[in-house]
């Protein structure tokens, strides 16, 4: 009774509607903190008892630093659509938002704000609150991504509380009865006001001269006196009187009439538990919140399960929300008809995920389940996890992102729990420690893999850095098991479909490998760094076809974008390796690679090699950039033809820059073995030569886009010599070739002269001296062209001899090689 007037009163008080022009502000203001470096994604519950539901009006929140200033420093409106209702209670005119700001937006602000939270109706406009927000500078620069749609709650996802609080936030509009009681409006109050009554009999004084819904009654027919109220037919009790100890005792809230006990008190949902001397309720929280009637604080989440269509709609009577998994695995499946997690191991640390009961034991593990998909209950039975058929949230299964201890195990059950087709698993921006190889597919040597289609995906970038011990990129998987040659990511097949993007491999110069493929194809792979392993840092090899009855598997088609490689210093290592079964029945072909960059820091004695082409054919290279100091064992590109002389074949290169540190005494080109003569050739094709890249003249098998050849300066004193030699082509076809030629005598001698010799091959070795130029003339020159034929595989040289040359003259020399048939 002392309630009911209560809310009268203050119903009576604070009821205030009013036109556009004149909204009658709150009371007092609630300080809500914005970060500068942070997206700002709240939730808030409001209750608006004079409000029509379902609501048809709109929300709006604009900040000023003062109300005199002309325009907002920022608005929030459902018609911008930064103001999202998230889920409405129509029955008790409660409605629960989402306020979004991007991170971008957040950036402008400074200072103080404040604003008024209205809602228009029409020619009504309520006034909900009034907030001030304090801007804070963050600690932490970040750069701001693209921020997402606003009706795209997801990405948006986590969308806390507005005051951080694990307890969703409730603000009353004037007008609403005390929240403490589940009274449906203020004709409630009026009925229990003026109809409630104690004696030894049923009452009949209600306004209808009969007892009314609701009506409150002290039945003294026997003691223990007995709290009653009327569900319409019955006064079922509430409560009981201990008149001796001057206290009442509750009914428990699944017992008898529950109508007047159920609370819905901001900050939190409670239950009425007792009734102190003074005739208030006490009300405490439980752990885990009954929704049946309300809803809020899981409207979010069960709209984002798989069978819901308008958040709880769907579902039964009753729904639930959870903490963690602890408190989801201690009910048993008669609790709730669903159940949303709002964190895996505490309240937060992951976005909410729906959970409905199985009639079952968990099928995985022997009924232990995997503590993601499936989670044990308490009656031995199994929670089942509603996934989305979209990208899954890789800390829903408990995914270690700080770096403290290993989580490989967690990761490989989220690739396990996606459908044999596969799927998309978001991993956020932190450190995951790796202990054991992550696999992606279960195939092997002899059996094609069941399934496929997983792909990893990161979040940010992936910046080199330019010390490989301390990698600043996003998210980073950094290997801290054994150093026992074991990848940290193996792609496990025969399979079709996978992908890799916006991860950091780090071998903690301990690691095996980076990245194995065994026979994957139809891969994607962007913004993918592996670094400081022992053995490789991409490795794609196959199976031979006889190991699956003839049928060929081979590692293609698989598109590489902006891919980086750095190579620790350890002995045979090596950034990229493309290979296959040594028979040539598979291999890695047809792959593209586009702006793959390798860094080969292989020093000393220490073999090494930045793209190592074995059995492989037919790969596509756009933007090829090896660098570093790499020494006398080691060479940027290497062509392996001992294996199976007829490959490496077909491969093709294009723009790139293969190049070296200065000082660094490495090979840029290399090879092994002798090609067969049905090798297709490999191609080159426009190689930069600004950072001391070079065109290779002796490898075997390699067509290229013939290059020029320029000789320095050279001085020549008293004798006749040749003074300067070289090869200028070793083509792989036959044909017709033209050397032009420009010579020029820079420095005078005494006398003599410059002679320009070229050699060739059409079937017997050929030579002829093409000009002269006297050294005595300074800036005498000559030029011209010459043609000849030249076998496959034999060598177009170039000579200048100096002729009766005395005195210290000098001379330019500019040749160029052009392939005409």
């Amino acid at each position: 009774m002392i309630r009911y007037i209560r809310a009268l009163a203050a119903t009576m008080m604070l009821t205030f509607v009013v036109s556009a022009a004149a909204p009658i502000m709150a009371a007092a203001p609630l300080v809500v903190t914005i970060k500068t470096n942070e997206t700002f994604a709240r939730s808030l519950t409001v209750s608006i008892p004079s409000a029509n539901f379902p609501l048809l009006g709109s929300f709006a929140l604009s900040l000023k630093h003062s109300p005199s200033d002309a325009s907002p420093a920022h608005s929030f409106s459902t018609g911008t659509g930064n103001i999202r209702v998230i889920s409405t209670d129509n029955t008790n005119k409660k409605a629960m938002l989402a306020l979004l700001m991007s991170q971008q937006d957040a950036a402008t602000l400074s200072g103080n704000y404040q604003g008024d939270l209205t809602y228009t109706d029409g020619s009504r406009v309520i006034n909900v609150a009034r907030f001030v927000f304090q801007v804070t500078i963050g600690v932490t620069s970040v750069s701001p991504s693209s921020p997402p749609a606003f009706d795209n709650l997801a990405a948006w996802s986590p969308i806390t509380d507005i005051f951080g609080t694990s307890d969703p936030t409730i603000v009353t509009a004037p007008g609403q009865p005390l929240a403490a009681l589940a009274v449906q409006d203020i004709w409630t109050a009026i009925y229990g006001f003026g109809g409630n009554s104690s004696g030894a009999s049923t009452p009949t004084n209600g306004p209808a001269g009969a007892p009314m819904l609701g009506q409150w009654w002290l039945d003294t027919s026997s003691s223990p006196y007995k709290l009653r109220a009327s569900d319409g037919a019955q006064f079922p009790i509430l409560a009981t009187l201990d008149a001796t100890g001057h206290a009442w005792s509750l009914l428990p809230p699944s017992v008898g009439y529950r109508g007047g006990v159920y609370a819905a008190t901001a900050p939190s949902h409670e239950f009425a538990t007792g009734i102190d001397t003074s005739g208030s309720f006490i009300f405490t929280q439980p752990d885990v919140i009954d929704l049946s009637g309300l809803g809020y604080g899981v409207a979010s989440a069960l709209g984002n399960a798989a069978n819901s269509l308008n958040g709880l709609a769907t579902f039964g009577a009753v729904q639930a929300v959870m903490a963690n998994n602890t408190a989801l695995s201690s009910h048993p499946t008669t609790y709730a008809t669903a159940i949303a997690r709002l964190g895996y191991s505490t309240l937060g640390d992951s976005s909410p995920l729906v959970f409905l009961p199985s009639g079952s034991v968990c099928s995985l593990n022997a009924g232990a389940g995997d503590g993601f998909s499936q989670v044990p209950s308490a009656d031995g039975k199994c929670w089942l996890a509603q996934l989305p058929p979209t990208t899954w949230d890789g800390r829903w299964a408990g995914v270690d992102n700080t770096g403290s201890a290993p989580t490989q195990a967690r990761i490989q059950v989220l690739i396990d729990a996606l459908p044999t087709r596969g799927g998309r698993i978001a991993l956020p921006c932190g450190f995951y420690n790796v202990a054991s190889t992550i696999h992606i597919g279960d195939g092997n040597a002899t059996t094609k893999s069941t399934r496929s289609g997983v792909h990893l995906v990161g979040s940010g970038d992936t910046p080199v850095s330019t010390d490989p011990a301390t990698p600043i990129a996003c998210v980073q998987f950094s290997w801290v098991g054994p150093a026992d040659g074991s990848p940290t990511i193996s792609v496990d097949g025969p399979l079709n479909g996978w992908g890799l993007e916006e991860i950091y491999l780090y071998g903690n110069n301990s690691g095996g490998g980076g990245l194995l493929l065994h026979a994957a194809s139809d891969g994607y792979v962007r913004n993918l760094t592996s670094a400081s392993f022992v053995n490789y840092g991409i490795f794609s090899n196959t199976y031979p076809s006889s190991n699956f009855g003839g049928h060929v598997y081979n590692s293609g088609r698989n598109i590489w974008k902006n891919v980086t490689v750095i190579t620790g210093d350890f002995d045979n290592t090596t950034g990229v390796r493309l290979d296959g079964a040594d028979d040539g029945s598979t291999d890695t072909a047809i792959n593209t690679f586009e702006l793959l960059e390798i860094h080969l820091n292989t020093t000393g004695t220490n073999h090494g090699s930045g793209l190592y082409l074995r059995v492989t054919d037919s790969n596509f290279f756009t933007g090829l950039h090896i660098q570093g100091a790499y020494g006398p064992n080691s060479s940027a590109v290497f062509f392996d033809f001992t294996a199976n002389n007829l490959y490496p074949a077909a491969n093709e290169f294009w723009a790139g820059d293969i190049s070296k540190d200065p000082g660094a005494t490495g090979l840029q080109w290399n090879y092994s073995g002798t090609p067969s003569d049905n090798l297709r050739p490999n191609i080159l094709t426009a190689i930069g030569e600004a950072n001391g890249g070079t065109y290779p003249t002796n490898i075997p098998k390699l067509d290229i886009g013939l290059p020029q050849k320029t000789a320095p300066d050279v001085i020549i004193s008293g004798h006749d010599t040749t003074t300067v030699a070289g090869d200028l082509v070793k083509p792989v076809y036959s044909g017709l070739y033209r050397v032009c030629y420009y010579i020029v005598n820079r420095a005078t001698g005494s006398a003599g002269s410059w002679s320009l010799g070229l050699g060739w091959n059409d079937g017997a070795a050929q030579s002829t001296i093409i000009n002269s130029v006297a050294t005595t003339v300074a800036n005498a020159e000559s030029d011209g062209c010459r043609t000849v034929y030249n076998l496959g595989g034999q060598t177009i040289s170039y000579s200048v001899h100096a002729t009766g040359v005395t005195g210290t003259p000098t001379f330019d020399l500019r040749i160029t090689t052009e392939r005409l048939n």
